[in-house]
């Protein structure tokens, strides 16, 4: 009779073995395409490389997590960093705005073809004509009219009223670069505007509807916006070195880049997506999101996301859905590819500039682009290029104004020469304070300061010596004559 037992119990032991192997040769299949080993070394070697703090990573599929981690530090000299590390996630919060305006469309509350003025009565632009024809889906996808220049203007002293409504009232002060639907260019002030209406068609603040209808849902317990006790601390470099960086997010901006979260809270809202859950919204919703006739039409045509189509040179010839977020002192990255049940994400507690001497680039794009074969260097040769430039332009400048002194050059001043000399450094002051920030930055040079606190110095100071000189140059022109 024992013996009878122990061979039942023996049986059903291998067969407990066998299903629990079998289980997990199903939830983990995907990883025989993914390297974790070689991953790791990646986020290894680029920390090192790049002077990063704390960094973790969570890669999921739609059974759960296949691998999560943390590297280096919470902080310089601080607690080391896990996959329940805290960061600020940036602009993957778009995400999550888009998620919330599609359940509220579900509820019947909204419509993605109705205009903004049917929920915001006064909002407008200085061409009211064109702000009038704003629609909800032109918000998502970033065919506003909207520029990035536009979007950026209030991440600079935008606490004088600490609501949404104050960076949404603010654009009755620009004008619309395009007609509404006719040209995709990414802002941050489309998601302002979806943030001030989620809170108009509530009667909640965005921070709690985010809260009740998406982080609750999804038991993402350690996701939120006010401080928790997991936090990494932001540092932002200053000349390739991370310094700690405290300052909070204020709400003027947060439906566009303002939720904390962590590698694990983030995987369950990949792996919600990736099998489509009907705690969030219904397939058709999802539909909406990856609706690749608009991803493929628009640069941002996804609604909170963006699109990268498949590439012959890639070992997984698929679609990727992505988003990079970036606040002062954190940088972050969010990929889906629902044709191989894939998710991850990316969390650094260290600024996102690809123009320092330092940057979080590699750290981002290499773990995906190793998962997807694709060949190449992991940052554009024009952004190294770039870099270059933006950092050797300012010190030429600086040793042009030194030579003028050295040859003497003022002793021999003409009145030409001093007009030649004045509109070259007034060219100069508009490329490094105006035309470089909009253009490059996306943003005026007071935000490229916040986010990019040496660059921004480095333009200022060369401008404002530049410019004392010229000054110099003329009082002595004068008083010579």
């Amino acid at each position: 009779m024992k013996t009878s037992l122990v061979r039942k119990l023996k049986r059903r032991l291998i067969f407990a073995l066998i299903l629990i192997g079998f289980i997990t040769n199903l939830t983990y299949g995907a990883q025989g395409k993914i390297d974790t080993l070689r991953i790791e070394n990646i986020i290894t070697q680029a920390m090192i490389e790049n002077n990063i703090v704390g960094s973790a990573i969570a890669i999921v599929n739609s059974n759960g997590i296949i691998y999560k981690k943390g590297f280096g530090k919470t902080e310089k000299n601080g607690n080391p960093a896990s996959s329940k590390t805290v960061f600020n996630i940036g602009s993957l919060t778009k995400s999550f705005t888009a998620m919330a305006i599609l359940q509220l469309e579900e509820e019947n509350k909204l419509s993605l073809s109705n205009y903004v003025i049917d929920y915001l009565s006064d909002f407008r632009t200085k061409n009211k004509n064109l702000s009038d024809k704003i629609t909800l889906f032109h918000l998502t996808n970033h065919t506003s009219g909207f520029t990035t220049v536009q979007g950026n203007r209030t991440q600079v002293n935008n606490n004088n009223d600490d609501t949404l409504k104050f960076p949404v009232d603010d654009y009755k002060n620009v004008f619309l670069k395009f007609e509404p639907g006719t040209t995709s260019q990414y802002s941050n002030a489309n998601y302002q505007i979806l943030g001030l209406i989620i809170e108009k068609v509530t009667g909640q603040t965005y921070e709690n509807y985010v809260i009740e209808n998406i982080l609750k849902p999804l038991k993402m317990s350690n996701s939120g916006f006010e401080y928790n006790t997991l936090w990494a601390m932001p540092h932002r470099y200053m000349f390739g070195i991370p310094v700690k960086y405290n300052n909070e997010i204020s709400r003027g901006t947060i439906a566009q880049g303002g939720l904390h979260s962590n590698a694990e809270d983030l995987a369950k809202y990949l792996r919600s997506i990736l099998n489509q859950d009907s705690l969030l919204i219904s397939k058709t919703g999802f539909a909406k999101i990856f609706d690749l006739s608009n991803a493929k039409k628009y640069l941002h045509g996804t609604l909170g996301w963006k699109y990268r189509p498949k590439k012959n040179n890639q070992k997984l010839k698929a679609d990727v859905y992505w988003h990079t977020g970036a606040n002062p002192g954190y940088a972050s990255a969010m990929y889906l590819i629902p044709q191989e049940d894939l998710g991850i994400i990316l969390l650094t507690n260290t600024d996102g500039n690809p123009y320092g001497i330092n940057n979080t680039s590699e750290l981002l794009y290499e773990p995906i682009n190793d998962i997807l074969g694709a060949r190449g260097g992991i940052t554009p040769l024009y952004l190294g290029v770039l870099s270059i430039i933006l950092w050797i332009l300012p010190v030429l400048f600086t040793l042009w104004i030194i030579k003028i002194f050295l040859d003497k050059f003022q002793k021999k001043n003409t009145l030409g020469r001093l007009i030649f000399g004045t509109l070259t450094v007034f060219g100069l002051v508009y490329l490094l304070l105006k035309f470089i920030p909009n253009n490059i930055g996306g943003a005026e040079i007071m935000t490229v300061y916040l986010f990019a606190p040496d660059l921004g110095l480095l333009f200022i100071l060369t401008s404002i010596v530049s410019s004392i000189w010229m000054t110099l140059l003329w009082f002595r022109y004068l008083i010579r004559k």
